[in-house]
């Protein structure tokens, strides 16, 4: 915890304050977050950078990714990822790819797709990282989506 606190210290993100993030240090896996700035909170959005800690002196295990507050369980794509087993490295080492990671993943940008009928009433959203097009959550029903007479992109973030 020590070495990831030092290295996102020098983090300059608009939107991520300590509040931002919190952890859970009595649980192995040890537990990490970071809630994304400009992405609506909620269920059905990605909306949170995980990451878990198993400390075993045999196989460490580092596993992070985007999700909603579901702690580790949707299984994001590899390219979104972070997963390190079996590496016997120091704590401290452990830290400072989280913080790499993290760091990466807030610079992603993010863009909102919104989808309108025929008047130009949105119909729905859907949040998505631009750079792989990986959908992070949506708004409305997907067949509403699926009929939209256009659609707009809209930049949130990067």
């Amino acid at each position: 915890m020590a070495s990831l606190r030092a290295s996102a210290a020098a983090w300059r993100v608009a939107g991520v304050t300590p509040e931002s993030t919190r952890s859970l240090s009595v649980i192995n896996p040890l537990y990490v977050e970071c809630r994304v700035p400009d992405l609506p909170p909620g269920s059905s959005l990605d909306s949170v950078l995980q990451v878990g800690y198993l400390w075993d002196p045999v196989d460490p295990t580092l596993l992070g990714e985007w999700d909603s507050e579901n702690y580790l369980l949707d299984g994001a794509s590899g390219t979104d990822i972070l997963n390190v087993v079996g590496i016997a490295a120091s704590p401290v080492l452990f830290g400072e790819w989280t913080a790499d990671w993290m760091w990466r993943q807030l610079q992603r940008p993010v863009e909102r797709v919104e989808f309108l009928g025929r008047r130009g009433e949105e119909l729905g959203t859907e949040w998505r990282l631009a750079d792989n097009l990986r959908s992070l959550g949506t708004t409305g029903h997907w067949w509403q989506r699926r009929r939209a007479a256009d659609r707009r992109v809209v930049r949130v973030r990067g």
